[in-house]
C-alpha cells in the first residue's frame, strides 16, 4: 500500500461546552457540510481516493459485483386478494415498492424515486385493507431527518398524501385511516412524540393522541377492532404501551415501562405481546378484550431456555422465533400455550424473521431466511395446513463446501463469547489465512448469520472461496442472549463489546488461524464506532479496517439531531457521570500523533441523517494528520445517506471497500 501527501485539513482550534467540561476541537468547522473550506477538502479528499484506486482493478470488481447471478429481494410482503405487495431490494443499494404475482412474477412497480420526481428514496409498502388501490408507502426525502409517508393512488399513479416527520405508520385495520408518529424537540431537550391520523376518505390530517412524558420514538401496530397499539419508545428497550381507539380515546395498557413489549397478533378476543418484563430471555403474554375494556396482562408461554426473537400469530397457532446461540429455531405452540413441535428450517445455522405482520384474513406468512451457506430466500408457511416451505431464493447456493464452526471465547471479564468461524473445507490453521472479522454490539439488535455482510457488500462464500476466514461475533450489547446481555454492552458498559472483540481476534489468532498482518475489520454505523474505536485501542491487532457511516465524536453527537435517541444507548456526555468515561474511548479523541495505525477507509454520505457525516470527516481528518502507519481513505457520498449510496455509487463503494481489504491483505498487487 502506497502513501501519498494527503489534503491539507486546516486545523481552527475551537472551544464548545459539554455539561460541565469545555472540549476543543481542531475540526469542529467540519460540522457545517456547506462550509467552502470544507467542501473543498471533501472535494479533494474524494480525488485522492480516486487516484488511490486508479489501475488497481476497480472496474473489474465492479462488472464482477454487477453480474452477479442475483435475482431481486422482497421484504415487507403483505398479501392481499392473491397478490403480493412487497419492496424489492434492486441489488445496487436502492429500492422500490411492487406488485407481485404469488409465484413472486412482478406484475408492476407501485412506488419508486423516478416516480416521486426523483426527490426521495422508497422502502416500504402496505396496501389499505378495504381498498387494493391505495397503497401507503415510507419514504425518505434527499437530506430530510425523518421518513415521510406517501399515500398513494396506485391505479390512477396519483400522490394523495405526504405526511413528512414520521417514525412508524399503520393502517387501520378497517382501512379508514393512515396513523402516522411525529417527534420533536421541547424547549427542556424532551422528546414531544405524537399520533397524526390522516382520514382516506376526506384528507383530513389531525393530532389525535401525544405522550405526555419523554420517548425516542412511537411505534404502531393495527389492532383487528381498527384501533391502533401505541408502542412507546423511551429508549431502544423500555416500553410502554397504549391502545388507541377509532374514536381517539386512548387506554394506557398496565405495564412496568421498563421491558420490552411488542404486538404480535390477535386470536378473537385475544391480543398477543412478546415481552421481557420479569423475563429477560422473552415470554409471550395476552390481553382480552371484550366492548372496548381491556383484562390484565396474563401469561401464555413463560420463559424458556433460549432468547425469543420473535413471534407471530398464525389462524389459532403462535410460530415463535428463538435463538440458540444466535442461530434461529422456530417452534409452533397451540392458543393454549402448549409447545406443538418444532418446524425445520433450511440450515441450522440461519438467520430467520418474519417479513411482516399478517392480517387475520391472510392465508400466509411470509420469513425471509439466509445463513452463510444459504442466499437470502422467502419461506412461505400455509396457515391451513401448517407447513413451511421455500418459495424463492435470490441466488443459488455455492457448491463449494462452507465449515460453520461455532468458536466460544473466554473475555477477560470470564464471560462466554461466541464467535462463528466461516471456511471452505480443506482450510487449516497456518498464521497466514486472510482473515475478515464483522460486529456490531449495540441496539439489541442480534447480529444472526447472513450470506451478505451489507456494510461491505460481500458475500461471503465469495471470500472463503479464496481462502479467506470470516469470523461473525456475537458482541454484548446485541440481544442474542436476551435483554441481559444488551445491557451488559451499553451505557457504562459499553466497552465490553470493544474487549469482546479483542478477545475473540487475539483467540482467533492463538488457535493458529492468523496473525494482525492478515486482519481486516469492518461494521457499519454502531459497528462503524466499534471498528474505529478498535482501531484507536488496539492500533497494532490489525491491518486494515473499514469504516462506513461511522459514529466517531462520541461527545458531540448527543447535539446531533438524533442525539436524543442515541444517549439512551451510549449515555449522556453533558453529565459528569458519563463525560471522562465516553471520552476515553471515543474514537476522534483517542487519535494520538505518532502513532503506527492500520490502513483504513472510511465512508459517509452528505445525506446521512442518522450519523451525520462530520463524525467519519474529522475521523479521517484526524487520523490523516496523526498516524506513521497505512493509507487512511476518506470517500464522502454526495447524495449518500445512511448507506453505501445506491446505483453505481453502490457498486463503486463497495468495489472500493473490497479491494481495498485485498491490497491490504496481500491478496492482490
Amino acid at each position: 500500500m502506497e502513501s501519498n501527501q494527503y489534503p491539507v485539513a486546516e486545523k481552527c482550534w475551537q472551544e464548545w461546552q459539554c455539561g460541565n467540561h469545555m472540549v476543543q476541537d481542531p475540526y469542529l468547522y467540519m460540522q457545517n457540510a456547506k462550509d467552502v473550506k470544507v467542501s473543498s477538502w471533501v472535494a479533494q479528499e474524494n480525488e485522492y481516493t480516486n487516484r488511490w484506486f486508479h489501475n488497481k482493478g476497480l472496474e473489474e470488481k465492479i462488472h464482477f459485483l454487477k453480474n452477479k447471478k442475483r435475482k431481486p429481494f422482497y421484504s415487507g410482503i403483505t398479501e392481499s386478494n392473491g397478490v403480493l405487495y412487497a419492496s424489492q431490494s434492486l441489488g445496487d443499494g436502492s429500492m422500490e415498492v411492487v406488485l407481485l404475482h404469488s409465484n413472486f412474477e412482478k406484475i408492476r412497480t407501485l412506488l419508486n424515486r423516478q416516480m416521486l420526481d426523483d426527490r426521495m428514496q422508497v422502502f416500504a409498502v402496505s396496501p389499505c385493507p378495504a381498498n387494493n388501490k391505495i397503497v401507503a408507502c415510507s419514504a425518505l426525502k434527499d437530506g430530510a431527518a425523518r421518513l415521510s409517508v406517501i399515500v398513494r393512488d396506485v391505479e390512477n399513479e396519483i400522490t394523495l398524501a405526504e405526511l413528512d416527520g414520521t417514525f412508524s405508520f399503520s393502517w387501520s385495520s378497517d382501512g379508514k385511516y393512515v396513523y402516522s408518529t411525529t417527534a420533536e424537540q421541547r424547549e427542556d431537550g424532551s422528546t414531544k412524540n405524537s399520533v397524526v391520523r390522516w382520514e382516506c376518505e376526506t384528507g383530513k390530517q389531525e393530532t389525535v393522541y401525544t405522550w405526555p412524558g419523554h420517548a425516542v420514538f412511537l411505534q404502531l401496530e393495527a389492532a383487528p377492532s381498527g384501533g391502533i397499539f401505541v408502542h412507546v419508545c423511551k429508549n431502544y428497550h423500555d416500553t410502554e404501551l397504549v391502545f388507541l381507539d377509532s374514536k381517539s380515546e386512548y387506554i394506557h395498557i398496565k405495564t412496568s415501562g421498563f421491558s420490552k413489549i411488542n404486538y404480535i397478533g390477535s386470536i378473537q378476543t385475544k391480543h398477543y405481546f412478546l415481552t421481557d418484563e420479569e423475563a429477560p430471555l422473552g415470554k409471550i403474554v395476552f390481553i382480552e378484550e371484550q366492548n372496548g375494556v381491556f383484562s390484565e396482562i396474563k401469561e401464555l408461554i413463560g420463559e424458556g431456555v433460549f432468547p425469543l426473537e420473535g413471534a407471530a400469530v398464525a389462524g389459532n397457532r403462535l410460530l415463535l422465533l428463538s435463538l440458540e446461540d444466535a442461530a434461529s429455531t422456530l417452534q409452533m405452540y397451540g392458543e393454549d400455550g402448549r409447545k406443538i413441535r418444532e418446524i425445520e428450517l433450511p440450515d441450522s445455522v440461519g438467520n430467520l424473521s418474519i417479513c411482516r405482520q399478517h392480517g387475520p384474513e391472510e392465508k400466509n406468512l411470509y420469513f425471509s431466511f439466509e445463513s452463510f451457506r444459504c442466499p437470502k430466500s422467502i419461506l412461505k408457511y400455509d396457515i391451513a395446513s401448517e407447513t413451511l416451505e421455500t418459495v424463492y431464493q435470490v441466488q443459488e447456493p455455492t457448491e463449494e463446501k462452507i465449515v460453520v464452526e461455532r468458536k466460544f471465547v473466554t473475555a477477560r471479564d470470564e464471560q462466554q463469547i461466541l464467535a462463528f468461524l466461516v471456511y471452505r473445507e480443506g482450510t487449516v490453521p497456518n498464521k497466514t489465512v486472510p482473515t475478515l472479522m464483522y460486529g456490531y454490539g449495540g441496539y439489541s439488535a442480534s447480529q444472526l448469520p447472513w450470506y451478505n455482510n451489507p456494510f461491505i457488500g460481500l458475500d461471503i462464500p465469495d471470500w472463503v472461496v479464496q481462502g479467506g476466514l470470516y469470523v461473525h461475533c456475537i458482541l454484548r450489547g446485541g440481544e442474542e442472549y436476551g435483554s441481559k446481555w444488551h445491557e451488559a454492552g451499553c451505557k457504562l458498559n459499553k466497552k465490553n463489546v470493544f474487549y469482546d472483540f479483542i478477545d475473540i481476534a487475539k483467540a482467533v489468532m492463538q488457535d493458529g488461524w492468523t496473525t494482525p498482518e492478515h486482519t481486516a475489520i469492518c461494521g457499519g454505523s454502531n459497528g462503524g464506532l466499534l471498528v474505529t474505536a478498535l482501531m484507536t485501542m488496539e492500533p497494532s491487532l490489525w491491518k486494515c479496517v473499514i469504516a462506513s457511516v461511522p459514529h466517531t465524536d462520541m461527545l458531540h453527537f448527543s447535539l446531533d439531531d438524533r442525539g436524543p435517541m442515541y444517549v439512551t444507548e451510549y449515555g449522556d456526555p453533558r453529565t459528569d457521570e458519563y463525560f471522562e468515561y465516553m471520552k476515553s474511548y471515543s474514537p476522534y479523541h483517542n487519535i494520538h500523533e505518532g502513532t503506527k495505525y492500520p490502513c483504513a477507509y472510511i465512508q459517509t454520505g452528505e445525506q446521512d441523517n442518522n450519523v451525520p457525516p462530520y463524525h467519519g470527516k474529522k475521523f479521517a481528518a484526524a487520523m490523516q494528520q496523526a498516524s506513521t502507519g497505512g493509507d487512511v481513505l476518506l470517500r464522502v457520498l454526495a447524495k449518500g445517506s445512511h448507506d453505501r449510496g445506491s446505483g453505481e455509487v453502490f457498486y463503486q463503494t463497495t468495489a472500493e471497500m473490497q479491494i481495498f481489504i485485498e491490497y491490504a491483505l496481500g491478496m492482490r498487487g
